[in-house]
């Protein structure tokens, strides 16, 4: 941001804590997402073609969160360059009866769907749904920090393709569409993104702490290692180490840039945010 030409530092950028490459901060800051507008786009990311569902690719994506509330909310989505097909793909979290849940929903039009159903331990056309009371599920409002990993062999029908860990733990998985195929252009954290990047929302109203992808499906033992007994680490010293690595609020000095910490330099923006949305929390 840029005020009377001056860069704006947002104010935890001299703090002591683990540093990384520049003496940046790795940790104890996050960015609190308002439900109403808020979001950062990471549209160079999807851009890169690293998360496309083309029946070749196998990628992965990690996402730490706090969310306080029960309704339906996007923690990340991404969708195409395709004007006026609803097309989307997002992980969301919500309660229901009392339940909480964590959904993933890949729609590829208002029919056809990326997913199918027989999804483990439950879900239908188009998504994987874990519940907090399925085996590895996770209550998602109970104040604490969780993770939420996608993994993604997009071959089509393959078996097991397309599964969802919580908590470091296998929580949910489907066997992949064997027809449809979708190249995404659009990521957004805090937000559905939807018909060529001109839909938003549901917006979420909670924390998030970091958003990494990785050009690989990940093992069950490398996903663990991300969430790490819900201690994170830096990921870049993992094998594989992530592409793109956005640690929300964590050395990101020249606030709304979201810089990008991997290898793919894909910097994000954060939209209807202000420094004031840096805040002192994290798992």
């Amino acid at each position: 941001m840029k005020i009377s030409g001056v860069t704006y530092r947002h104010p935890f950028a001299n703090t002591t804590g683990g540093t990384g490459a520049g003496g940046q901060v790795l940790s104890g800051r996050s960015f609190q997402f308002d439900g109403v507008a808020d979001r950062v786009a990471c549209d160079a990311a999807a851009a890169a073609n690293t998360l496309d569902w083309d029946g070749v690719k196998r990628w992965t994506v990690s996402c730490w969160f706090k969310d306080p509330s029960t309704a339906y909310a996007t923690l990340w989505s991404m969708c195409p360059t395709i004007p006026g097909a609803n097309r989307f793909l997002e992980i969301a979290s919500y309660y229901s009866g009392g339940v909480g849940r964590i959904r993933l929903q890949a729609r590829s039009s208002s029919t056809n769907f990326l997913t199918i159903a027989g999804a483990t331990p439950s879900g239908g056309a188009g998504f994987i749904e874990i519940r907090s009371t399925d085996p590895n599920g996770i209550d998602p409002n109970d104040g604490n920090w969780h993770n939420v990993v996608l993994t993604v062999n997009s071959a089509l029908g393959q078996v097991d393709g397309t599964k969802v860990y919580l908590n470091g733990l296998l929580a949910g998985k489907t066997t992949n569409d064997p027809a449809e195929t979708n190249t995404f252009d659009f990521l957004k954290v805090g937000c559905r993104v939807q018909t060529n990047n001109t839909v938003f929302g549901p917006f979420f109203p909670g924390r998030c702490f970091r958003l990494s992808i990785y050009d690989g499906e990940l093992s069950a033992a490398e996903v663990a290692a991300i969430y790490n007994g819900g201690q994170p680490v830096d990921e870049r010293a993992l094998t594989p180490a992530p592409l793109n690595f956005y640690r929300f609020g964590n050395g990101d000095y020249l606030f709304p840039v979201v810089k990008d910490y991997g290898t793919g330099g894909a910097d994000g923006l954060a939209v209807n945010m202000i420094p004031g949305d840096i805040v002192g929390d994290a798992p």
